[in-house]
């Protein structure tokens, strides 16, 4: 067998399950948008939005879920720690009787080709559903040099421990901001396809001169210069007070940065891309200028960015160590999965809450630097505030900022069980699904929209389909507490004030839609079914379930 096909046969057994379900993931989508008939991503005139925000919208929300496994996938990233000094290359091919430029080559090639073709089906199929032209090559090219890049950095040893992921953070940053630069810009393609090629280049030489260095041990360490070396006194830390105490440390040690970096990254790159977007975009027509919704549209950007990323950071605190799996060293640990879940939960609370801090600090930094639009958005805000009673208008205010604390951590809890059950197949089989539900509802939504003749018979079906739903989901967590209550996973008391938590969330959250929604919209039985949908209980009860699965395996 030749290096290349014994190279790809390595890559397919190990991720066999999941590259399946990509495969027939996106084959759905393909189907999806050439059913969709011609200019059904075409609002009305009326109603358009900014061709940038067009094409980053519904391309991408098909696009993130593949983009982002093929490039775990390709850059070996299941072995490798960003926090690691050492290269990220797995260290066991280089035993195999092949050139380093060989064992870099290949992944990079398939990576690159892989995830290009991946863009120019998306391109071609959503080609004729839009009202603008989606460019076919250089976005491809685009997600081959991310690639390129991050298996460069990733595979490269680094001399001081967590510097991998600080090069990471520009380098992300420049690339992702490249397709608004061009399409603000008008910058020529052949200038783009020449910059492009220039980058894949560099990051082919950058990745096989750091696992060359790796390969041959070549791993320099630096240390701080001698005159700047005093000797500290050895501190001992004091004894944890309980065996919690300690876990929660460990878990803060190792987690508890997995929502607080993103938010910080995301806080520090999009206010100026945002900046460029008012100049450029946005505001470009003066009728926009007068359209409150518009101004406010870009922090709102900002917030479901970091939200889109609760996901990726629930899936990281789900780990067990550094890995799905639990290690023996730390199963055997006296402590019980239900403080093990508990203090997950705890340290995903601090991290929800440090983010949101960080959010809210980056908000008022966009209010006070952003402008024109900074201070139209702020007219706005203070012209809402006098129209409403003061008690009135800051008390909704601060129960819908803390509402929305709330459902981060739900959004990032409900996520864990996936992770705590340690088999990858549950993990990828649950990102597809909900990857595929969530562009599932777009296209239906955009199809729904085409077809106003229909919308009578899906009114009437709506609220069956909602209580079949409904009674699937209350099985499931009907089943999922008996069998907690019956195993004695979590103590009954923990039980029933999780179910007391859910009825208060739950009363809540519809006593705010009956206050904020007006009478002809607001529905009893619509409001309650739409509440018992969204509040997670049986995924949150999974968790203990699966943590036992893993465990005891």
């Amino acid at each position: 067998m030749s290096p290349t096909l014994a190279l790809a046969y390595l890559f397919w057994t190990q991720h066999r399950r999941g590259l399946t379900l990509l495969g027939g993931y996106w084959l759905v989508v393909m189907i999806l948008c050439l059913a969709l008939p011609a200019g059904a991503f075409t609002l009305p005139p009326g109603e358009s939005l900014p061709p940038v925000l067009m094409a980053v919208v519904f391309p991408c929300s098909c696009l993130v879920a593949a983009a982002w496994y093929l490039i775990l996938v390709f850059t070996f990233g299941r072995e490798a720690w960003l926090e690691a000094c050492e290269s990220g290359f797995p260290a066991r091919l280089w035993t195999l009787p092949l050139p380093t430029h060989v064992l870099v080559g290949w992944p990079m090639l398939w990576g690159s080709a892989m995830l290009t073709l991946v863009w120019l089906t998306l391109a071609w199929a959503v080609r004729g559903l839009c009202s603008f032209d989606v460019p076919l090559v250089w976005p491809g090219l685009l997600l081959a040099v991310l690639l390129a890049w991050w298996q460069a950095i990733l595979w490269t040893p680094f001399p001081l421990p967590s510097l991998r992921f600080y090069l990471l953070v520009p380098v992300s940053t420049v690339l992702l901001c490249t397709p608004m630069a061009v399409l603000a810009f008008d910058v020529p393609s052949i200038a783009v396809y020449g910059l492009l090629a220039i980058l894949l280049s560099d990051a082919y030489i950058t990745a096989l001169r750091g696992v060359t260095r790796a390969r041959c041990g070549d791993n320099v360490q630096w240390t701080r210069p001698a005159p700047l070396r005093w000797p500290r006194p050895s501190r001992t830390h004091p004894p944890f007070t309980s065996a919690a105490r300690a876990q929660l440390w460990f878990e803060w040690r190792l987690h508890g940065l997995a929502f607080l970096v993103p938010v910080a990254f995301c806080v520090s790159i999009l206010p100026p891309m945002m900046f460029q977007n008012i100049d450029m975009a946005v505001l470009s027509t003066p009728s926009l200028i007068q359209e409150r919704g518009h101004l406010w549209m870009l922090p709102a950007i900002e917030m479901v960015v970091i939200l889109s990323m609760v996901w990726a950071s629930g899936m990281e605190m789900s780990k067990l160590g550094r890995t799905y799996r639990l290690p023996s060293y730390l199963a055997t640990r006296p402590v019980s999965e239900a403080m093990l879940l508990r203090v997950k939960f705890v340290v995903a609370a601090w991290t929800t809450l440090a983010g949101w801090c960080v959010l809210a600090i980056g908000l008022l930094l966009w209010l006070a630097l952003g402008g024109y639009a900074a201070e139209k958005m702020a007219q706005l805000f203070e012209a809402m505030r006098q129209r409403h009673e003061p008690g009135l208008f800051w008390g909704w205010l601060i129960f819908l900022v803390g509402g929305a604390v709330v459902l981060t951590w739900l959004q990032m809890v409900q996520q864990m069980w996936t992770g705590l059950s340690g088999k990858m197949r549950v993990i990828e089989s649950w990102g597809v699904f909900s990857n595929a539900a969530f562009v599932g509802q777009i296209f239906f939504g955009f199809w729904l929209a085409q077809h106003p003749e229909y919308w009578p018979v899906f009114n009437r079906l709506l609220p069956w389909l909602a209580g079949a739903a409904v009674i699937l989901k209350s099985l499931a967590a009907v089943w999922s507490l008996r069998a907690l209550r019956r195993r004695a996973l979590i103590p009954s008391g923990v039980l029933w004030g999780m179910l007391a938590l859910w009825f208060t969330l739950a009363l809540g959250a519809f006593a705010a839609l009956y206050a904020l929604l007006p009478d002809d919209w607001f529905s009893v039985p619509g409001v309650i079914l739409g509440i018992m949908l969204l509040l997670p209980l049986t995924r949150l009860a999974l968790a203990p379930l699966a943590l036992a699965w893993n465990r005891h395996r």
